[in-house]
């Protein structure tokens, strides 16, 4: 019974869609998808960029609270410094 009333709302759902339907002859300039692309492709980098942001400060808060060092096992150089000698100009 219910599989019969599902069959029935879709075959009208689809008449209705292809009745109600309405030819548009529409143009699309190049300009327009082109700046279309760019915004989308400046969202995606936006929200990626604010999602590592958000992922880095969270993993920081964690380990901090579950103190991990990340830096325990890493071997540090020391910084070379050059003085130059006023004897030597």
């Amino acid at each position: 019974m219910k599989k019969s009333r599902i069959l029935i709302m879709l075959h009208l759902a689809l008449w209705l869609a292809v009745g109600f339907t309405v030819q548009a002859s529409a143009y699309i300039d190049p300009s327009v998808v082109s700046g279309l692309l760019v915004s989308v492709a400046g969202a995606v980098v936006a929200c990626s960029a604010a999602f590592f942001i958000v992922w880095r400060k969270l993993k920081k808060k964690v380990s901090k609270t579950l103190g991990i060092d990340e830096n325990a096992n890493k071997e540090v150089e020391e910084d070379l410094v050059i003085k130059e000698d006023k004897e030597d100009k």
